[in-house]
This record gives structure tokens, sequence and C-alpha cells, in this order.
């Protein structure tokens, strides 16, 4: 089932408890994934948030307090959950 193309699943795959999920339903296949972790500090997070102006299918407007409560939820994935890229965004 390998015809050697990439794919991206972008989500936010949260919580190590989810990758791992993933990484056991792909592990049939022989296909160990590579997360890559966009590490943003959290007041650029919420100021983006902030200044989405919600027109475009992507541009979903969170309250505040919702986005800051999903950024102090989130578990960074670590070096030994596998293949990991980590890329620091500001």
């Amino acid at each position: 089932m390998s015809d050697g193309i990439d794919v991206v699943l972008d989500y936010s795959f949260g919580t190590r408890r989810m990758r791992d999920e993933y990484r056991r339903l792909l592990q049939p296949y022989g296909v160990t994934p590579t997360v890559v972790y966009l590490a943003t500090p959290r007041e650029v997070v919420l100021r983006r948030v902030r200044e989405r102006a919600g027109d475009g299918a992507d541009a979903v407007r969170l309250p505040e307090e919702v986005a800051a409560g999903y950024f102090d939820s989130f578990e960074p994935p670590t070096s030994d959950e596998g293949p990991l890229e980590v890329l620091a965004s500001s």
C-alpha cells in the first residue's frame, strides 16, 4: 500500500495519546510518521488569534479564553515519541 507519496495530516494532535493512536493506525502499513512541531510562544499564538479577521475558510475566530485553554492543554511532542522536527515560530 506504499506508493512512495508523502502525505501531510494537518491537525493539532494536542496530546501524546492522540499521536500514539495515529502511530498505531499507521504501523500495520509500515509507516513511521514524522511529527512537525511548530513551537510558537503563547503570546504570539494569542495575538494571531485576536488578529484573525474571520474572512477566509480557514480563519476560524475563537474567543481568546478558548484559544488560551487549547494552548495551555497542549502536550508538546518529545523526541522519545519517534521522529520529530521542531520548527521555531515567532
